[in-house]
């Protein structure tokens, strides 16, 4: 029992304590006049808990006029916009595959052929009695041989390449006049320039106008002269990074090819030389340089060289007519014109596309002792071209050959009229008319 009573005891004494610790903070005056010091500092706290709960309370439930505090902003960074530069578009050019002047000193024509139509542009001097004929985007096939204007209304003709154009700058005959000037875009595609005396002939336009043709299929694309390919910009905080681009191994050989002709023209074959070589190190496939190479080592008479370039070409492309001709020319110049003439017919293009392909094939007919074969290409020539004297002497000589003398004079008659042989030539023909019975 006494354990129970102390127990009890002890609750008692524990509820009368909460009850003094109760009166003390409802009732704090009824004790502070005693010496207790915790009781101080109790009663001090709660007097600073109750002014910062004040003090706050008036900071952040001031009246809605007063002055807001402001908010910071932050400009965001410039916005990079990657633009790709492009290099200006270098587009294929069009390419001159063979110059041909026919006619005499009243009427003159100069035929351009080229692998694509082209514009172009003729301006005069009359005072200096000159025409200047200019092809844009165009660059010669392959180095071009002395043209012969003997007994032509043109004294003198020169093509140098100015930029992405060729000019072709002519000194003519007192008097001559431009009778037509057109682009021919049938089989061949043929600039052609009729000069002539005849008032009544003239057709088209004086020499001292300026006239410009723009073929109806050529493209109206028109690039922006910047060469840049534009991206809208975003806002006025963006700026641009160009990026630039290499050219392509096309455009390379694009640019190297007309640098090569440049110095063609410029007589420093040697440089001409070792940039085509590279250029075919770069493209293989690149034909233009690689025929413009040998037929500069032709010139240079190194036809072993100029051998090895040509096959290198047939084994990429086993038909084309531009290497096959040359590798016929190489093997006559080595005295083979058995092999000459057997590569020849294996790629033989159609007759109006290339000419020149089958005057070859009928030199080397003739050459052979072939001489009916050799009278039947040049009867097919003479008939796409009447006023081309040599083929005309090609195919007298042949028939003369071949015992046909009525025909053969006849044929010696229209290289007469034809002109533009050389006085050599022009003697045999003399010597071969009177022969037959000729005046």
């Amino acid at each position: 029992m006494s354990l129970i009573n102390q127990m009890l005891k002890d609750l008692e004494q524990r509820r009368a304590g909460r009850l003094r610790a109760t009166h003390l903070f409802l009732s704090p005056t009824a004790t502070l006049g005693k010496s207790n010091p915790m009781l101080w500092i109790a009663a001090a706290g709660v007097i600073l808990l109750a002014v910062i709960s004040l003090l706050l309370m008036s900071i952040y439930l001031k009246p809605a006029a007063a002055k807001k505090m402001p908010v910071p902003f932050i400009i965001p960074p410039a916005k990079k916009i990657p633009v790709t530069v492009m290099p200006a578009p270098i587009p294929l050019s069009t390419l001159v595959r063979a110059f041909a002047i026919n006619g005499d000193k009243k009427n003159t024509r100069l035929a351009i052929y080229l692998n694509k139509p082209s514009h172009y542009t003729i301006g005069s001097d009359p005072a200096q009695n000159t025409l200047t004929l200019i092809i844009d985007n165009c660059q010669l096939a392959e180095p071009l041989l002395p043209l012969n204007v003997r007994n032509t209304l043109i004294k003198s003709l020169a093509v140098n390449p100015v930029g992405n154009q060729l000019k072709v700058a002519m000194a003519v005959q007192e008097g001559a006049q431009i009778a037509q000037l057109k682009l021919e875009n049938n089989a061949n595609t043929v600039l052609i320039l009729d000069l002539t005396t005849d008032v009544n002939s003239l057709q088209a336009m004086a020499v001292n106008n300026v006239a410009t043709i723009n073929p109806a299929n050529l493209t109206n694309t028109v690039l922006d002269k910047t060469g840049l390919n534009k991206a809208p910009v975003a806002d006025d905080q963006a700026y641009i990074e160009k990026v630039p681009q290499p050219l392509t191994s096309d455009q390379l050989a694009e640019r190297d090819y007309q640098t090569a002709i440049n110095l063609i023209q410029a007589n420093h074959w040697q440089d001409a030389t070792v940039l085509l070589q590279q250029i075919l190190l770069r493209t293989p496939d690149a034909s233009a340089a690689r025929t413009a190479l040998i037929t500069l080592l032709i010139k240079q008479n190194q036809l072993a060289e100029a051998e090895t370039i040509v096959q290198a070409g047939l084994a990429l492309q086993p038909h084309n007519p531009a290497f096959t001709k040359l590798a016929a020319q190489i093997l006559l110049l080595q005295n083979n014109p058995e092999r000459a003439l057997a590569i020849l017919k294996t790629a033989a293009p159609v007759l109006t596309t290339d000419p020149d392909y089958y005057a070859l094939m009928a030199a080397l007919y003739q050459k052979l002792g072939y001489v009916l074969k050799s009278a039947q290409i040049y009867e097919q020539l003479v008939a796409f071209n009447g006023n081309n004297a040599i083929w005309w002497l090609g195919l007298a000589t042949s028939l003369e050959t071949a015992g046909k003398n009525k025909a053969a004079l006849e044929a010696y008659q229209n290289a007469n009229i034809a002109g533009n042989l050389s006085p050599q030539l022009q003697s045999y023909v003399n010597a071969r008319m009177h022969a037959l019975g000729g005046t």
